[in-house]
Formats: C-alpha cells, sequence, structure tokens
C-alpha cells in the first residue's frame, strides 16, 4: 500500500515526529514513503506528481505503528474516502477534522483548502459512533441536496465521494489504536518504547561502509568500530545508547587487543544486553541467532573484525589496533553527536546515518544539523541582508527565460535518483550529482580533476532515462556543451560558502527543477537568489555564495556549462 501513496502533511508545530511516524517502522527500520509538506492546506493544489492515494495529515498526527496501521485498514474503506468526521446535530451538517484523511488522488476537489459555495448531497449517518454522538462511523448519500455558501473544512471532499460512490467513513476503532495527536495532553509518549530500546542497544559493526578521515582529530558515533579504526591521534565518540557508550569505554579499558568476538560475547552476557545488531560484512543485520552458539559467534565477530580492517586499514592487525587506542586521547560522552559539531571542521567529522536515524527525528536533535554550518557560512547569511555594492562590471547573476518543462524533466530526474553520487562532500553536505553530458555520469567535478582525454559526451545513463530534457537542452541554442549535472541538495544539506571562479564574467546556468520555498541561495554582491520551478539564471561565480536546504524536501536543479 505505501508504494501507492502520497503523504502530505500540513504545519509545522510536531513536524519531525509526524516524519519520524511516517518515515520508519516503531523499531526504527526505513520505510519507502512518498511525503511532501505545505503550510496550508491550499498549497495542495501545487503539489504535482500524486500517487494513487493521497494521506492528507496535519502535522502532530502521530502513527505509533504505521504498519499496522494499513494491516488493519480494509481494502474496500479506500475507495469511499476515510477521514475523521465531525456531526453538528444543530446543523445537521457534517465536516472533517483535519488531523488525518485518505482519498484516492483524483478525488481531490479545486476547493479543498478554501472555504467556498458548494452542493452538498442529503445523506443519513450511521447509528453507530466511533466514541462520542459526533462521530458517526459511516455517512450515506439520500435524495436530494442542499446549497451551502460557505463550506467548512473537508465538505467538498465528502460531498464528491457521496456523489460518486454513495458513502464516506471515519477511520474506525481497529485503525484508530495506532494513530494518535501528540499534542493530546490525554496520549502518552508514542515513541517511549522506541527511544528505550535505542538508549539501551548495542551496534557491534556499522551496518554502513566506514569513512576514515585523514585528520588529527576526529568526531565520531559510537556505534559500531569505526571510531576504533580512526588513524587520528584524537577521537571523541558521542552516541545516544548508555550501553554503546560502555562497550566503547571497557573496549579500551579491558579487552586486551586478543579475541575480540570473545571479548564480545561476554560483555552481551554480562550486560544482559537485549538489543544488539551484529551487522556482519557491513550488512543490517541482528544476527542474534548466532549468540546461541557461542563459538560460531565468537569466530564470526572475530572474521568480521579481519573483514574490516584487510579493508579499511590493510597491513594493520588486531593488536596494532588495541595498542593505537591505549596512545590515543579518547574522549567518550552519552551525547548527540550534534550536540559536539560546532568545535569541529566539517571533514573532521563522521557522522554515520544519523540523517537517516528515527531517534533524531523523534527528540528533534534532526535540526541541531545547523551546528554543522561553518563560521564563515553563518557569518556570510548574516552579510547578505545588506548585500555590498558589486565592484565588477558584470552583474552577479542574470535572470532568462529557458521555457522549462518541469514536470517532464522531474520525472526523468526520479529515474535517475539511483545514479546520483556525492558531490564535493568536503564543501558541504547532503549535495550529490549527475552528469547528463559529461566525461561520464559519475564525473561531476571539473576537468582538471580527472586530468584524463575523455571527451564530453551524453552520457549513457542520461539518453537511456533523460530523453525530454536532453531534446530541450538541445533547444537552447548551445554551440557546444561541456558539463551539464543533475544537481541535487537533500533536506538539512547545505553547501558552505565558497565562489567557484577567480574572473568576474556570466558563465555556468543554473535552472531550478524544484526549489523548497525554505530552501535558501545566498550570492554575494546579490542578497537571497530568488528561485521556483523553472527559473533560471546566468550565474556569475567570481561573487561567494552559499545554498541551505532548510526544508524536507530534496532540491533539484540543472546546471549548464557550455558555449553559446
Amino acid at each position: 500500500m505505501l508504494d501507492r501513496l502520497t503523504f502530505v502533511i500540513c504545519g509545522k508545530q510536531n513536524l519531525n515526529q509526524t516524519l519520524a511516524s511516517i518515515m520508519y517502522t516503531k523499531w526504527g527500520e526505513r520505510l519507502d514513503t512518498d511525503i511532501r509538506h505545505i503550510d496550508k492546506w491550499d498549497d495542495i493544489h501545487t503539489v504535482k506528481n500524486l500517487k494513487q492515494y493521497l494521506f492528507l495529515i496535519r502535522s502532530g498526527t502521530i502513527f505509533i505503528d504505521i504498519e499496522k496501521f494499513f494491516e488493519e485498514l480494509s481494502p474496500v474503506l479506500l475507495k469511499t474516502g476515510i477521514g475523521h468526521l465531525v456531526y453538528d446535530k444543530n446543523k445537521n451538517s457534517v465536516n472533517l477534522n483535519d488531523q488525518a484523511l485518505l482519498i484516492e488522488s483524483i478525488m481531490l476537489p479545486k476547493t479543498f483548502g478554501s472555504s467556498t459555495a458548494i452542493e452538498f448531497p442529503n445523506f443519513t449517518k450511521s447509528s453507530k459512533n466511533i466514541h462520542h454522538d459526533y462521530t458517526p462511523s459511516y455517512l450515506s448519500r439520500t435524495e436530494g441536496q442542499t446549497t451551502i455558501d460557505e463550506s467548512e473544512f473537508g465538505q467538498d471532499i465528502i460531498a464528491v465521494h457521496l456523489n460518486k460512490n454513495g458513502y464516506f467513513n471515519n477511520f474506525p476503532r481497529e485503525v484508530r489504536q495506532y494513530k494518535v495527536l501528540i499534542d493530546n495532553p490525554e496520549v502518552d509518549d508514542p515513541f517511549s518504547d522506541y527511544k528505550d530500546m535505542i538508549i539501551n542497544t548495542l551496534w557491534i559493526f556499522n551496518n554502513e561502509k566506514l569513512k576514515i578521515k585523514d585528520t588529527e582529530k576526529v568526531l565520531c558515533t559510537g556505534g559500531g568500530i569505526g571510531w576504533m579504526l580512526q588513524k587520528a591521534k584524537t577521537v571523541h565518540v558521542c552516541d545516544v545508547s548508555k550501553i554503546q557508550i560502555k562497550f566503547v569505554q571497557e573496549c579500551i579499558d579491558k579487552w586486551d587487543g586478543n579475541n575480540f568476538g570473545e571479548f564480545v560475547h561476554k560483555f552481551i552476557i554480562k550486560n544482559t544486553v537485549k538489543h544488539f545488531h551484529i551487522n556482519l560484512l557491513e550488512k543490517q543485520d541482528s544476527n542474534k541467532e548466532l549468540l546461541k552458539q557461542r563459538n560460531t559467534f565468537i569466530d564470526a565477530v572475530n572474521q568480521n573484525l579481519q573483514f574490516l580492517l584487510d579493508k579499511y586499514r590493510p597491513g594493520t592487525s588486531v593488536f596494532d589496533i588495541k595498542q593505537e587506542l591505549n596512545e590515543k586521547n579518547m574522549i567518550i560522552e552519552n551525547k548527540n553527536i550534534l550536540e559536539c559539531v560546532k568545535i569541529y571542521h566539517l571533514n573532521e567529522i563522521n557522522l554515520s546515518n544519523i540523517f537517516d536515524f528515527k531517534y533524531n527525528f523523534v527528540t528533534d536533535h534532526i535540526d541541531d544539523w545547523k551546528n554543522l554550518l561553518s563560521p564563515a557560512t553563518k557569518s556570510f547569511i548574516k552579510s547578505c541582508t545588506q548585500p555590498k555594492q558589486n565592484p565588477y562590471n558584470q552583474p552577479a547573476c542574470e535572470p532568462l527565460e529557458l521555457h522549462v518543462p518541469v514536470d517532464h524533466i522531474l520525472d526523468e530526474i526520479v529515474s535517475v535518483q539511483k545514479f546520483l553520487v556525492p558531490h564535493r562532500p568536503e564543501s558541504g553536505l547532503g549535495w550529490s550529482s549527475f552528469c547528463i553530458h559529461g566525461k561520464s555520469y559519475d564525473a561531476t567535478k571539473e576537468d582538471s580533476f580527472y586530468q584524463d582525454q575523455r571527451p564530453h559526451k551524453w552520457t549513457d545513463e542520461a539518453l537511456q532515462n533523460m530523453p525530454k530534457t536532453i531534446a530541450w537542452l538541445k533547444s537552447l541554442g548551445y554551440k557546444t556543451f561541456q558539463r551539464v549535472r543533475v544537481m541535487c541538495l537533500a533536506p538539512r544539506g547545505f553547501i558552505n560558502v565558497h565562489r567557484d571562479q577567480t574572473e568576474s564574467k556570466l558563465g555556468p546556468v543554473n535552472v531550478a527543477i524544484t526549489h523548497p520555498e525554505s530552501c535558501k541561495f545566498y550570492l554575494e554582491h546579490h542578497g537571497e537568489l530568488l528561485f521556483n520551478p523553472g527559473k533560471a539564471y546566468r550565474m556569475n561565480l567570481v561573487n561567494y555564495h552559499s545554498v541551505i536546504n532548510y526544508s524536507n524536501q530534496h532540491r533539484y536543479h540543472i546546471i549548464i556549462h557550455g558555449e553559446k
């Protein structure tokens, strides 16, 4: 069901908790959900590429267990629309509470989100209610209709469904147990079980590729052994799990450098660790059945440690790693890593996968990503509120009208998402790219970086997946193309302040395909550069610039280098 559904969240209150309950299962496994965000309900009409079903949710609505919610939801109800029906017996009228509404996307009326005159079918309500006499289980249509001069929320939705299907349903009791309003004082913390699990979970190995920093000091999480394999002289470990911090400390204080598997086995048994993940071969797998066979468990852990050493620290023995730990300056704290990043440069931080970690959404720590912005970037953003006079002969940018087929291009960008590669991670976070035209789809940096003679051409991956985009690019009148790239900036991603040339001239063209309202582009000698889908500028990148995506949505632009 989730693969046929678009969630649209309206509002900002308790937004991170709502996101957490939709993006992840109850116990924190990532779900492939299509989520959009709007500030007010009538903004829904700006949302494109909706899936078959549309789930409208007020921010603050929490799914305690979203998988159970849909398991209990009858497919029959989907055909008639489901919302929180509110009956007014004095007026004999019915409307919707906006906390949650599930309909087919094609049933969304153009009037939704606004108060307007509508024709409302006459109806009867069920004799049974969900919990009070104003919450009927369903409505059914009868003969005739009534004119409503100013509609209340959701009345147009109900009218459409009654006219087409004859019924509209309330959310039944069996699914309501898995959905709550978090700001309801009568509701207990819906994430308490999950949070308790996380602070008592042990990650023996990482479930992702490790990043070994070539720096004097490094800040990293305690999950797995990424912290153990770092070469830095000072290693600062921060982790929200109490049992993980205890494990790290005992690795330093009590492990003798021999038989890591036996050490881990004893630690789990002695501390009665209920929640642990072994994650062999960098894959997400608890492998808990191994604990039942002591020798098999010990051998598997020792073999996996050797596998990681061969991959990330070739030529280094397990005992060498232990000796390094004895000589390092180790700082161990039971804290969220995002609380500690301010005193480190971006290239000294190993963030692991904390931006895809349910716990950080649930506890609102996800918003601490702003601590990662460099001091220079923060200062630059402030300076852009009153930009200085342009000292160059050329303007900082020049607007263009390129008649961009935004919807077609966006559809094709979705098809190449799997080819996006990290772009200049030293300059920011969450920045990735794909070459439509260039040396290869993943050669996203400037030519001098590669030092080879490969020609620029339409990449095979673009030819297969982006024919309409290529056709549009060819229509722009370029004599030759150089690099042409899709540039993606992830939610909470940023590009620190920098400039790309030392000579003042108008050069590459930057075209917005999507540009969330909360994504900000700051340009020296101009201020905030305003983008919306289809907006294009020729850029003079002698000027410093920075991009911050404060939104929960991906930003997609196309950057064109070429000769007109």
